[in-house]
């Protein structure tokens, strides 16, 4: 049986600019439909391996997304024995369903949903066309005749005819040493599409692809020779693709952090730009002119090391955010041309902050209790989960002057 979210209304004052905000507390109880695994387990393997902790019961509910439109948001409920569920919200009737049953997603690797972290964000993705649904989910690799070892596959459900298709899976037979694809990202049109392949040390690659693809095995990686990629962006035009790049010289050396910008599918010689630090995150201005950084001046595992940067693609030209006497900011995103919003680590939370792309002019918008959350398509609400279990979604507008 399938019930539907219960909703609780809160008002309350945030700051002077921030006048009222409106903050929608759902909560979920027993509404998702309880089967078995979609993979059939070989002989011998756990949905969880042994020795890993399962929690206390209950259930998260984590990787809140916006739907292109703003009328839906996927996320993922997880349970207590780590099996998880894609679902959907619909905001106008606060109807909640899930899309497929639950299952193990990740069965070894920590499942990162919040906007902090050295690797892009872990959940549901939108294709642009508001229709499909991509998400990660276990393949499972056979190493030898008794022994199998899980990686992840990228998956796609199809809103319209309900159906759950695979979008980028390894062949049978693989021979290849990148077990985990994940990191799905559409152009804005949604023509292009890119996504990350990982290995077990944490070798990654990246992958593009342009039009329909109807075989979903083969998909090659771009020539890297440095093998370590992350934190993927499209331009708002669809027509380049940002990403961090880390360089490795000799064992010896240090590493050099660089942002690069290419253009796939044409001879366009990319980008390069040395970045200050580890790079976070990267967000492109409305008009594809800019890019704003998240770089760490330090350990890039503490918020508190990270700073806001502004890059000029015109002239490659970088330069630090407001002077920076604030650090500690890190996923930025402009909610228009002028105004830029990061979020800040504090004793007893998150706060969403906003200033002028120029500089100056920071202030906050308001406190969230996680950083595992999304901007709504026209940058006028956030949905954010809980860090609680048996806990739901808390959206809030925000009136941005």
């Amino acid at each position: 049986m399938i019930s539907f979210f219960r909703q609780v209304r809160k008002y309350y004052i945030l700051t002077n600019r921030l006048k009222r905000a409106v903050s929608i507390l759902i909560t979920l109880h027993g509404c998702f439909l309880v089967s078995s695994c979609r993979h059939k387990l070989l002989p011998g393997q756990l949905d969880v391996p042994n020795g890993v902790q399962t929690g206390t019961g209950g259930y998260r509910i984590i990787a809140p997304r916006w739907s292109p439109d703003g009328r839906h948001i996927a996320f993922l409920r997880v349970a207590s024995n780590r099996k998880a569920s894609v679902c959907l919200l619909d905001t106008k009737t606060n109807q909640c369903y899930p899309l497929m049953n639950e299952e193990l997603l990740s069965p070894d690797r920590i499942y990162r949903s919040g906007q902090f972290g050295v690797d892009d964000p872990a959940g549901p993705v939108w294709n642009p066309d508001g229709n499909h649904i991509a998400f990660s989910r276990v393949e499972w690799f056979k190493i030898n005749p008794d022994e199998s070892m899980p990686g992840e596959g990228l998956w796609v459900y199809d809103l319209a005819t309900h159906k759950v298709s695979s979008l980028a899976v390894h062949p049978e037979k693989y021979d290849g040493t990148l077990y985990y694809y994940r990191a799905p990202k559409w152009s804005k049109d949604g023509i292009a599409f890119a996504f990350l392949g990982e290995g077990l040390h944490g070798e990654t690659a990246l992958y593009t692809r342009f039009g329909p693809r109807l075989d979903p095995f083969y998909d090659m990686p771009r020539y890297d020779q440095y093998a370590d990629v992350s934190r993927i962006s499209w331009s708002p035009d669809g027509s380049r693709l940002a990403f961090r790049q880390g360089v490795l010289r000799t064992i010896t050396a240090d590493r050099v952090e660089t942002l690069r910008v290419i253009t796939p599918g044409t001879n366009q010689p990319p980008l390069r730009l040395r970045a200050p630090g580890r790079i976070q995150s990267i967000a492109w201005s409305p008009d594809g002119s800019m890019i704003a950084l998240s770089c760490s001046s330090g350990n890039p595992t503490l918020p508190e090391t990270h700073s806001l940067y502004l890059v000029t693609l015109k002239d490659g030209r970088l330069k630090p955010m407001g002077g920076n006497e604030l650090s500690g900011l890190y996923a930025p995103t402009w909610v228009n041309e002028h105004q830029i919003a990061s979020i800040r680590k504090v004793n007893d939370g998150y706060e969403l902050l906003l200033e002028s792309a120029t500089g100056g002019g920071r202030r906050r918008l308001c406190k969230l209790p996680t950083d595992d959350m999304d901007w709504s398509p026209d940058k006028k609400q956030i949905v954010c989960a809980s860090p609680k279990r048996n806990s739901g979604l808390l959206i809030v507008s925000l009136i941005i002057n």
